[in-house]
């Protein structure tokens, strides 16, 4: 199978979809605006602190690519789009999860083998999963199933930043389940749910930086 043909294949169908060659999702699209606005308070907050290292300098800026490849496969529905959308997320959570265990002391064998591991449940998922198992949300499953081992160190090592992880956790479960019920409810919702997980999901994501910084800010 050709590889654009296999991608194809892995892209989830969603309620809006209007059926034209561009703009064919609007609201979906329009709704990333959310990943911008939670990059420009992670910047804000990252720029306040000069003393923050150049990984967690890096997240503001992964937000943004989210938000810009997001917009572009909502908005030019193709195979080349939905890499140029799912790469950046991916990598947004890899560094979320490789920068929280560093700071939180774990080895640097440890952070390696965790983010490579977090990868290679997710394209597992991903390519042998069937897309209409949660609407194709189970690599999701898998980045929310990360942070239960995340708080057990977090319980250790920075106890008082316990309650800002768990408010990441229940953001992004209420998020996975608008991802997830989206085309379960086209037949009276006909725009769907996934723009409500662009904007619960920005609201998790801009969480997630601020507890790594806040970890940082703790040591």
């Amino acid at each position: 199978m050709h590889l654009l043909d296999l991608i194809s294949t892995l892209q989830t169908p969603y309620c809006e979809h209007l059926g034209l060659r561009s703009f064919t999702e609007p609201i979906n699209a329009i709704s990333n605006l959310a990943f911008l606005f939670a990059a420009y308070l992670a910047m804000r907050q990252v720029r306040e602190l000069p003393e923050i290292s150049a990984g967690a300098r890096l997240l503001p800026w992964s937000l943004a690519a989210v938000a810009i490849g997001s917009f572009l496969y909502h908005s030019f529905r193709s195979p080349i789009t939905y890499l140029i959308d799912i790469l950046p997320l991916g990598a947004f959570m890899v560094l979320v999860i490789c920068l929280s265990l560093r700071r939180l002391k774990a080895k640097i064998s440890t952070v390696i083998i965790a983010g490579l591991a977090f990868l290679s449940l997710q394209i597992i998922a991903l390519i042998y999963v069937p897309n209409n198992f949660l609407n194709g949300s189970t690599p999701y499953l898998v980045a929310l199933s990360s942070i239960p081992p995340i708080m057990f160190l977090t319980s250790h090592h920075r106890n008082g930043l316990f309650s800002e992880l768990a408010t990441i956790a229940i953001l992004f479960a209420i998020a996975l389940f608008f991802r997830s019920a989206d085309r379960a409810i086209c037949s009276w919702l006909p725009i769907g749910t996934h723009f409500l997980w662009h904007i619960t999901s920005a609201i998790a994501a801009y969480h997630a930086v601020r507890f790594v910084i806040a970890i940082g800010i703790n040591e």
